[in-house]
């Protein structure tokens, strides 16, 4: 369920409007996630792709994180996408 993920990246981009801001995406490469339809692939085929390179056994997939999760009752909600950054353009003073 990407829900969570969708609601953060549109707060986000609600506040980047109301000011002279712009949201960059800090690092390189996207890997797997960013490249492909991986995340709508359910856990345990997630896993099964994941292992035919390396077996990681029984790890979450993918290994790599995107976004910031708080674990509750044996199950993980989103708190914040990582990696990201928003700059903002303030006017100099002539001194």
């Amino acid at each position: 369920d990407t829900s969570k993920i969708e609601e953060r990246f549109q707060k986000i981009e609600k506040a980047l409007q109301s000011e002279k801001r712009v949201l960059i995406h800090v690092g390189y490469g996207g890997g797997l996630m960013a490249n492909s339809l991986f995340i709508l692939l359910d856990e345990e085929t997630r896993k099964q792709v994941r292992n035919i390179i390396k077996d990681h056994k029984d790890d979450e997939a993918p290994l790599t994180r995107r976004y910031l999760v708080q674990s509750e009752n044996n199950s993980y909600r989103v708190i914040s996408p990582i990696g990201w950054c928003a700059l903002w353009l303030e006017d100099s003073q002539s001194t």
